[in-house]
């Protein structure tokens, strides 16, 4: 079921990251860099407040599988909450101040995200990801 699970959220990202007209290789990219980002254990008291708010959140629910990734888009530092009961690869990228990244039709900002976005770290993992 967790395979599964995984398995759907990477098919979304692909299909997010790949419709007409932009990369089809930019959803491929940030996953690999997902993948290989290095775990970077930071006090939750260091966390913006919002962002300790989401994470005692999700704590409630023992079936989630959460993630939380820390990088740079676009000079800014963002988080990327990656949630494996959330059926929306991308809803869950904040800037540091907890506003919501919106990613809408445009598929060119979406793109550019899959594709610009560096320095990845895992800051927080909760659950079993195996």
């Amino acid at each position: 079921m967790k395979t599964l699970i995984i398995i759907i959220s990477i098919l979304l990202a692909c299909i997010s990251c790949s419709k007409q007209g932009v990369d089809p290789h930019a959803s491929e990219t940030f996953l690999t860099r997902l993948e290989a980002a290095p775990f970077v254990n930071i006090p939750s008291s260091d966390l913006p407040e919002w962002l300790q708010s989401k994470i005692k959140e999700s704590e409630k629910d023992v079936i989630a599988h959460v993630r939380i990734f820390r990088g740079t888009w676009d000079g800014k530092r963002i988080y990327f909450i990656m949630n494996s009961l959330s059926s929306c690869f991308f809803c869950d990228v904040y800037f540091e101040n907890g506003t919501k990244v919106m990613f809408d039709s445009n598929d060119e900002h979406l793109n550019n995200f899959c594709a610009l976005s560096k320095k990845w770290e895992l800051i927080y993992e909760y659950g079993d990801f195996k």
